[in-house]
Formats: C-alpha cells, sequence, structure tokens
C-alpha cells in the first residue's frame, strides 16, 4: 500500500508549496501530511487574499459547483490546481457528484479538466486548472 508519496507526487506537491484541503478525508489527509515535501504549507481552510499551488476539494452533494470552483480559481496561482475529490462510481449505487456535473460546472467557471488521479479505494480526483488563454501574465 503507498504511504502517499506516489499520490503526493501525482497532485503536482512539491517543496515550498502551498496546498489547501477543504473538507478532507481524514484518513487521506493524514497520509499526504506525512509525506509533504519540505517547506510545504498546508492549509484546511480557504483563506482570504491567497493564492495556492494546489486546493484539494472534496465535494458533496449540496455544494453548488459552480459558485464552488469560480470561487476557488481566484485562491489559486495562475498555474496552480483544484483537485476536485468525488466517489469512485462502481463503489456507490448513486453517486451524488458525477464527472460529468464537475466537468460541466469546471468549463463553466473557465476552467478544464486535465487529469484523474485515484486518492484511495473508494475516492478519485479531477484536476481542474485556468485555460490558458483565460490565465494572467
Amino acid at each position: 500500500m503507498d504511504d502517499g508519496t506516489e499520490l503526493v507526487r501525482k497532485l503536482g506537491i512539491k517543496a515550498n508549496s502551498s496546498v489547501i484541503a477543504i473538507n478532507a478525508n481524514p484518513e487521506i489527509l493524514t497520509k499526504i501530511k506525512k509525506v509533504l515535501p519540505s517547506e510545504t504549507k498546508l492549509l484546511t481552510k480557504l483563506p482570504p487574499r491567497m493564492e495556492a499551488d494546489v486546493i484539494l476539494i472534496w465535494l458533496t452533494a449540496t455544494d453548488d459547483l459552480l459558485q464552488t470552483f469560480q470561487k476557488l480559481q481566484g485562491s489559486i496561482k495562475q498555474n496552480g490546481a483544484i483537485w476536485s475529490v468525488i466517489p469512485k462510481r462502481r463503489l456507490v449505487e448513486k453517486v451524488s457528484i458525477s464527472f460529468r456535473q464537475v466537468q460541466d460546472s469546471a468549463l463553466k467557471s473557465n476552467l478544464v479538466d486535465n487529469k484523474i488521479a485515484s486518492f484511495s479505494d473508494k475516492e478519485y480526483g479531477i484536476r481542474l486548472v485556468i485555460r490558458k488563454e483565460k490565465r494572467v501574465s
């Protein structure tokens, strides 16, 4: 079983990164914390006026995805990423949030999905980034 090192690598978390984990799965967050690169700053709440390298958000059925993505987009660096974590479909009879819902809301927010990573046997993440043509230099 992976100790979290491979997940941290897949998420693009490097030394001196700033990471925000919102509504995190406690088991996965503990795993990530144990192997974070040096000088990585990890917060569990979205602070005002901060641009993070990586935001991890465990979405819930009650989240307004469009509003959530618009808010988070303003909190990542121009080359940063938002990882939207949702349940794996095969494990849940009725998935509360689907890949399609995440993708549709992201596209309406000028974000684009460009990678998927397994977080656990039960969850996976969809990486969302700001469209290149929408990035501010």
